[in-house]
C-alpha cells in the first residue's frame, strides 16, 4: 500500500509494479523524453515482461503534465496513467500495485494493491487511462457506454500499405486467448515476431518497423503477417519499399 516507508523507496510512482524489469533475452524497451509540443514528460515501458517468468509483457505510459501549460489550483503538477496491453496475471497477482507517494512518504494514495482496487476506482485494462489532479471533478449526466467485445477473429489490413519504414497492424480477438503474430518473407521463412503472449479479448495495434528479429533491415519486397490464435489463423500480405 501507498504511502509506505517500510519499502526504503521515497517517493514512489507505480504505473504498473509487479516485478516488471530486463530479463536475459528482454526484447521490450523503457523510453522517456519531454514533448514540447505538449508539455509533458513522458516514461513509456514497451512489451516489458515479468522478471519470474518473462511470459507476459505490458505496454504503458506515465505522462507528467507540466504545470505551466496545465495549471491546477494548488499548483500541483497532473498525471496520467496511460494503459495499451496489461495482463490479467500483473493485475491479478500479488505485489501489483498503481499508486504514488510524496517523497518523504507520508502522503499519497492507492488504487490497486494485490488485485483489490480502491472503492470507487475503475478496472484498469486495455485502453484505461487514469487521471491524477487536484482539479475538483464535473459530474456529467451521460449514457455509461461500454466497448464492445468483438465476435470473431479479425485481421485488418496493415496500413500505410506500402510502407517505408514502419506499418501498423490491426486485430481483434473474441476470447482470451494465447496469441501469435509474426511476419514471413515469401519463402514462408519467419523473420519477425510481433506477438507472443496471451491477450484478453479485445482490438489490439501492433508496429512493425520494418526489422528482423536478429535485427537486420528488412528489404524491400512481399512479406505476410500471421495472426495465429485458439479460434483460428489468418493472413495477409503487405510490401515493404524502401
Amino acid at each position: 500500500m501507498l504511502p509506505n516507508s517500510a519499502d526504503n523507496i521515497a517517493g514512489m510512482i507505480a504505473g504498473l509494479w509487479n516485478d516488471l524489469g530486463y530479463r536475459s533475452g528482454e526484447t521490450g524497451q523503457y523510453c522517456y523524453f519531454y514533448d514540447t509540443n505538449t508539455n509533458r514528460f513522458i516514461v513509456e515501458w514497451y512489451q516489458i515482461h515479468d522478471w519470474s517468468t518473462g511470459t507476459f509483457s505490458e505496454t504503458f505510459q506515465i505522462q507528467l503534465l507540466n504545470p505551466t501549460a496545465y495549471p491546477t489550483p494548488t499548483g500541483d503538477a497532473e498525471w496520467l496513467l496511460l494503459y495499451q496491453e496489461v495482463s490479467t496475471q500483473s493485475l491479478g497477482s500479488t505485489g501489483a500495485t498503481i499508486g504514488m507517494e510524496s517523497n518523504a512518504q507520508t502522503n499519497g494514495f492507492t488504487y490497486l494493491f494485490n488485485s483489490s482496487y480502491t472503492q470507487g476506482a475503475a478496472p484498469v485494462g486495455q485502453g484505461v487511462a487514469i487521471k491524477i489532479t487536484t482539479i475538483e471533478p464535473t459530474i456529467l449526466d451521460a449514457d455509461i457506454r461500454t466497448v464492445p467485445i468483438p465476435q470473431t477473429l479479425e485481421l485488418a489490413q496493415n496500413y500505410p500499405n506500402p510502407f517505408n519504414p514502419e506499418t501498423t497492424i490491426e486485430f481483434a480477438i473474441p476470447k482470451n486467448s494465447f496469441v501469435k503474430l509474426a511476419v514471413f518473407n515469401v519463402l514462408g521463412q519467419k523473420i519477425a515476431t510481433l506477438v507472443n503472449r496471451d491477450l484478453t479479448a479485445g482490438v489490439y495495434h501492433e508496429q512493425w518497423h520494418g526489422t528482423a528479429d536478429s535485427g537486420v533491415t528488412a528489404s524491400s519486397g512481399i512479406y505476410f503477417y500471421r495472426l495465429e490464435t485458439a479460434q483460428g489463423v489468418i493472413s495477409r500480405k503487405m510490401i515493404l519499399m524502401r
